[in-house]
């Protein structure tokens, strides 16, 4: 009896089945993974589906920064792919493996160590600018770690021009800007000046330039250089009236927002608002009237004087802010018209403490800036991830004052193309950073942008009846954003 029942017990375990015990080697078992056929470079395919032609999203150029010593980590397999080998550390069962982990990246196009600043500069603004006159908005943005060639790009030196002096100087060969500020770009469209105004910004301009006076020799240098570079507009502008461009300069510093134009004792915080019509911008921001490349350079190197740079363990000139200078068209046509703008965006580049050895106030320059570059990377992801799954989420453009005045143009709802010129330093000790700089530009190479004209009516008079519709969309704009913050609180 005994025993009949131990071999009960025993066949009732046997038919339970265990996890512990190994499953037959059947072909028949879902569990049992099946043997790959033949090997497949992954690379090949990449490269594959890089030369298939795709609709353009958000422009992304990578610049290469000349480097003496030997590259084993980066390799340009085309004039849009980048290939990297990093060594990558992982930990488990006790142990640490290294393993050599190839990436491929792919961008509109790739500017190696030879390239010239002319080159960057009629592949990635020239064609923005000639758009600029019929109403097209255009951001650039300049991203990379510290040190990487950013600031070099964008404002370049006297024997090499950046991206900002040569877009003064082609903004003035494609318009025959006017000699006198009738119009003011202005909350919501622009406004007219009288006499007395136009007077006073003319001589506004004229003391900013006296900061500037002892290096209008380098201008006049670079200048003669620039004539050789850029080629006159062959754009039919006969249609068009009066143009009057205007300039500003600001920065966003330990996450406020100061005037470079204004006196330095003058500085103050300043804040940034939406005005009827969505347009956001930074309210008490100088607007600096130019007639000329000449006095544009001058008010760009005055406010240069202003910004927040200082030397870390990295760059013995780093730029501690980012800033931001827009260049604004106001195109009158008669009675009608519109205005556009360009901005040229330096973004302070991210930073480890370990490499910068910051302390006290750098450290804390460090943090507010790597604080701002993170929110805009997880706005572009959020955009990313909102385009393909085509579904609504909250991107978080208002945690940060940069994602605040870049977010129009991200989103697509202002017409505004945006470009990124990527800088990558191939040096061994730069690997980590630029890592993270190379995947912030993959998810941003991914974004779509809308590219449409914004047409604003001038309104020469009291503009009365505008007063009470724009008062009262502002009103359900701020009760909208107060519902929207309780409702994620």
């Amino acid at each position: 009896m005994m025993d009949q029942r131990y071999s009960d017990n025993e066949t009732s375990k046997r038919d339970i089945p265990s996890f512990i015990e190994p499953r037959p080697p059947l072909i028949r078992n879902p569990f049992m993974r099946p043997k790959p056929q033949k090997g497949t470079n992954l690379l090949e395919l990449f490269e594959e589906d890089s030369e298939i032609e795709e609709p353009e999203l958000v422009k992304v150029y990578l610049r290469m920064k000349p480097c003496n010593e030997p590259n084993y980590i980066y390799e340009v397999r085309s004039d849009k792919s980048l290939v990297t080998s990093l060594d990558t550390t992982t930990a488990g069962h006790g142990r640490r493996t290294q393993h050599n982990v190839s990436k491929m990246y792919t961008f509109s196009r790739i500017f190696g160590a030879e390239c010239t600043q002319k080159e960057i500069f009629e592949e990635v603004v020239k064609e923005n600018l000639k758009k600029l006159p019929d109403g097209h908005n255009f951001t650039l943005l300049t991203y990379g770690a510290s040190g990487s060639g950013k600031t070099y790009t964008l404002m370049g030196t006297v024997g090499a021009p950046g991206l900002v002096p040569r877009s003064l100087e082609y903004v003035f060969k494609l318009v025959d800007a006017a000699q006198h500020p009738l119009y003011r770009p202005a909350d919501g469209g622009a406004e007219k000046l009288s006499y007395a105004e136009q007077e006073y910004e003319l001589q506004w301009v004229k003391r900013l330039r006296h900061v500037s006076a002892p290096l209008r020799d380098k201008y006049r240098r670079m200048s003669s250089q620039l004539q050789r570079d850029l080629t006159t507009s062959t754009i039919d502008l006969s249609n068009k009236t009066k143009y009057y461009v205007w300039v500003s300069f600001v920065e966003i510093y330990n996450e406020a927002i100061y005037d470079l134009l204004s006196p330095p004792e003058k500085r103050t915080k300043l804040r940034i608002r939406e005005d009827s019509s969505g347009n956001v911008y930074v309210k008490g921001a100088t607007q600096a009237f130019v007639r000329s490349g000449e006095e544009a350079y001058d008010i760009m190197v005055a406010g240069k004087h202003n910004l927040v740079v200082a030397a870390t363990g990295v760059h013995a000139h780093s730029s501690r802010s980012h800033c931001i200078f827009t260049i604004t068209m106001v195109t009158e046509t008669e009675g009608t018209g519109r205005w556009a703008s360009v901005r040229l965006c330096d973004l302070a580049g991210s930073e480890r403490a370990r490499a910068t050895r910051n302390t006290g106030a750098r450290m804390q320059e460090s943090r507010a800036i790597n604080a701002s570059l993170h929110v805009l990377e997880r706005c572009l992801h959020t955009l990313r991830r909102k385009q393909r799954c085509a579904r609504d989420a909250l991107v978080p453009y208002r945690e940060s004052k940069l994602t605040r005045l870049l977010g129009s143009g991200l989103s697509g709802c202002r017409g505004e193309a945006v470009s990124m010129v990527v800088t990558l330093n191939p040096a061994p000790e730069y690997a980590h950073e630029t890592k993270h700089v190379l995947s912030l530009a993959a998810v941003a190479q991914d974004i779509q942008v809308n590219n449409t004209v914004l047409t604003t009516t001038f309104e020469t008079s009291a503009q009365d009846s505008t007063l009470d519709s724009g008062a009262e969309l502002m009103r359900l704009r701020t009760e909208n954003e107060r519902l929207h913050f309780e409702l994620i609180q």
